[in-house]
């Protein structure tokens, strides 16, 4: 048989599970139930024994149940409506056995097949129910294909359910194999109980080790039979047709024997009353032979609905977020004698959620079954560091069965087939890190940079706490202080609620200034008792919020010619300049470099200054600077070479400070090409007279008569008033001399001097010696001295 589960309202071949809730007692409206109808001591007083599915008596003037009150009614009359179960045939197919397999097979195999009628199960019922002192009755009820008759069955009751609804599971010790025989036309019932056993528990069901089919060996279902009295058992088929009208199993018309039905108090038959009993999977088994035990099922019909006079409790260990790796502690008052516990102990265990995700594993879970119907109660301990409980979430099922939280502690109900499920959360307390650089803007040295990390958590009663480690990184020109750098000092935490911040001690001190550079805080915390996680906060690969620029100190630099800014000096003179270079605040030592000077002459000079690119540059080079003394801010000097001021008007100069060396990274460059770099250069004059004479003489000779002249006309200059007479002497290179040929007239007879270049500048007497000394013997020669006395007077 293929199951198709059915609504417990009437309307047949849907697949639903209904859950029992057993009414209070009404005023007996029918007769007394007749013996055999109820099995004793049944809770719902079920009428398992009167071969239909109507309720026709009442047990001890409180309502009967049967078959019809899950179904089509009416209820008026029922004490128990719901918790039954009903299984319709699929046509398509049957599940049976794999042929072949014998009686005591270990893991029996199924498949989907077609039976003979006279074996097929159209119809099931079953329903479960447990007495306060753990007596398990179980009720079930079949329609055939056909009238058979003699009806035989089994129904084995397993401890493991199989891989699905279609599948048998393999048989462990302790499995119950129920074989019913209706005999006689229906008219009476024989149970026959056989237990399973292996060689681990060869004596389970009160067995010695053998086996029921002889020649098999363990495991097996054994050989001890029980056989269970009428007091605690009965059942019947139909002896009379049913109606449609009162087949709330089917809505179809049943002939005689058609339809059969029993109950069973489970627990006295198996000799374990007040035990706990569990059985998560039940197959019925159609048997074509009658009363053989051992014949092959046919129809087969597998539930996997658990049958439990006890109750079971779970509680499950979830983290926020899911699968932290800490350890939680609990307290229960669980306790039974058959109660069995995933963790080692019941009353003091302990749950860890890690590696979880979405689902739940053995380590966060406690599972005890097996425990007996009473109130019990579950507390978790103290959280351990850095958990913070969250909430408590319990879900029951089973009628009777109830639960109830406040803070950590689950208060539990528990009636047979119950199940309480607790789910205890507690969250991760987890904290962020945010941290802010005092100034993002660019400093200059000696500026006091810090850092402030501000540490939030997600619980607002518990404010972070401990101190937070800083780190500068640089100079570095770009990312963040992701690792390394040096350590700066801590700050404390401080602040309420969820929210506390620290300061990191300054740096860029006027004490320990920075280099010119971009720096890069990071900010560590270790974590406390409530927040455990360490935290490092340093701006991403940017270092947003965490990083600062130190940039250079400006400098300004001032010179002063030798000859005094705007002063006079004179032509040809020798002038230097003196140029000193000071930072605009104190902070990152003197400034170190060099100066390079530079002139213009006035020919060059612009605006009344030297700017550049004019002028050219003053010696062989720039000129180191020195450090000024005591200089606050501080500061260095440096002097030019001398220049000679060789052109009249105004000079300027122009200073160029170039930074390096030690400190030149720390300051900007200057110059200074204002008017106050210039000075003038003038000169005098003085009124004056040198005056210089250049002695000349015209000789002419005459002949008395007019004859005519041969011979040499000669001029000589003499330094002396007497023409050498008086001590003088001939000057060289003013020697005349003209040669005379038959001259006659004046000019022929004339010669006229060219000096120029022996001048007369003082008071002096010269002379010119003049000769004519004749060729011609009949012309006599002749000789003249002429003085000139000079006077100057300057």
């Amino acid at each position: 048989m293929k199951r198709i589960l059915a609504r417990a309202a009437g309307s047949l071949g849907a697949a639903a599970l209904v859950l029992v809730a057993f009414a209070g007692p009404v005023a007996a409206a029918l007769p007394p139930a007749p013996a055999g109808v109820v099995v004793s001591g049944s809770p719902s007083n079920l009428e398992s024994g009167d071969g239909n599915m109507t309720v026709d008596f009442s047990t001890l003037g409180v309502n009967d149940t049967d078959w019809n009150c899950f179904t089509i009614g009416p209820t008026a009359n029922c004490k128990t409506t719901t918790g039954a179960q009903f299984i319709t045939a699929d046509s398509s197919g049957e599940i049976q056995w794999v042929n072949g397999q014998k009686f005591d097979t270990l893991c029996p195999a199924t498949s989907i097949g077609n039976n003979p009628p006279k074996d097929e199960f159209v119809n099931i019922a079953q329903f479960s129910e447990a007495d306060a002192s753990l007596n398990e009755f179980f009720y079930g009820a079949t329609i055939r294909a056909t009238n058979t008759g003699n009806a035989s069955g089994d129904v084995e009751f397993d401890h493991n359910k199989g891989a699905n609804p279609t599948s048998l599971p393999c048989r462990v010790a302790g499995d119950i194999l129920m074989a019913y025989d209706f005999l006689n036309g229906g008219t009476s019932l024989n149970f026959h109980l056989l237990t399973w056993i292996d060689s681990s528990n060869p004596n389970a069901g009160g067995n010695t080790g053998t086996c029921f089919v002889k020649t098999d060996s363990l495991p097996c279902w054994g050989s001890n039979v029980i056989i269970p009295s009428g007091a605690v058992s009965n059942g019947a088929s139909n002896q009379s047709p049913i109606a449609a009208a009162d087949n709330g199993m089917s809505g179809v018309a049943l002939p005689i024997n058609q339809f059969s039905e029993f109950g069973i108090n489970l627990s006295k038959a198996l000799g374990i009353s007040g035990q706990c009993l569990s059985f998560p999977q039940q197959t019925w088994e159609s048997r074509s032979s009658g009363s053989s035990f051992t014949s092959n099922p046919q129809d087969l019909e597998i539930t996997q609905r658990t049958i439990n006079n006890c109750g079971e409790v779970k509680i499950i260990k979830r983290t926020d977020p899911r699968g932290q790796n800490a350890t939680f502690s609990y307290t229960s008052n669980l306790s039974g004698g058959q109660m069995k516990c995933t963790q080692s102990s019941p009353t003091s265990f302990s749950l860890n959620d890690s590696g979880n995700s979405t689902s739940d594993s053995a380590a966060n879970t406690q599972d005890c079954t097996f425990v007996p119907a009473g109130n019990y109660s579950v507390s978790e301990g103290t959280p351990p560091s850095g958990f913070t409980f969250e909430k408590l979430s319990c879900s029951v099922s089973g009628t009777g069965t109830s639960a109830t939280t406040s803070g950590v502690t689950a208060t539990i109900t528990l009636a047979g087939s119950g199940l309480v499920t607790c789910v205890y959360t507690n969250q991760l307390n987890t904290a962020t890190m945010s941290t802010q650089v005092s100034t993002t803007s660019s400093v200059l040295p000696s500026q006091a940079v810090h850092d402030t990390a501000t540490v939030t958590g997600n619980q607002a009663a518990d404010t972070p706490m401990g101190t937070v480690s800083f780190f500068l990184c640089g100079p570095i020109a770009t990312g963040s202080c992701g690792s390394g750098g040096t350590s700066i000092g801590s700050g404390t935490l401080s602040g309420s609620g969820a929210t506390a911040s620290a300061s990191s001690p300054d740096v860029n001190t006027s004490a320990s200034p920075l280099g010119v550079g971009r720096y890069c805080f990071r900010a560590t915390w270790p974590g406390d008792t409530n927040y455990p996680a360490p935290l490092t906060e340093f701006g991403g690969t940017n270092g947003t919020n965490e990083c600062f620029t130190v940039i250079a100190i400006p400098t300004t630099t001032k010179t002063t010619p030798s000859a005094g800014s705007g002063g006079t000096t004179t032509f040809g003179s020798s002038v230097t300049d003196h140029a000193v270079v000071q930072a605009t605040q104190t902070g990152d030592g003197t400034p170190t470099g060099t100066v390079t000077f530079f002139i213009c002459n006035p020919t060059q000079t612009s605006g009344g200054a030297c700017p550049s690119p004019n002028g050219a540059q003053v010696g062989s080079g720039p000129v180191t600077l020195s450090a000024v003394l005591n200089s606050s801010p501080p500061a260095s000097s440096a002097d030019s070479v001398a220049i000679t001021a060789n052109m009249t008007g105004t000079w300027c100069f122009r200073a160029e400070y170039t930074p390096g060396g030690a400190n030149g990274a720390n300051y900007t460059a200057s110059s200074d090409a204002t008017s106050g770099e210039c000075f003038t250069v003038t000169d005098t004059s003085a009124s004056a007279s040198a005056q210089d004479w250049l002695p000349n003489d015209t000789a002419t000779v005459t002949a008395t008569n007019g004859a005519p002249l041969n011979g040499t006309l000669s001029a000589q200059l003499f330094t002396d008033n007497a023409c050498g007479g008086n001590g003088g002497s001939a000057v060289s290179g003013q020697l005349y001399q003209k040669t005379l040929t038959n001259a006659t007239s004046v000019a022929d007879r004339t010669l006229t001097t060219s000096n120029t270049t022996d001048k007369i500048t003082t008071s002096t007497s010269v002379s010119w010696l003049v000769k004519f000394t004749s060729t011609d013997s009949n012309v006599t020669s002749t000789s003249h001295c002429e003085v000139t006395t000079l006077s100057i007077n300057n």
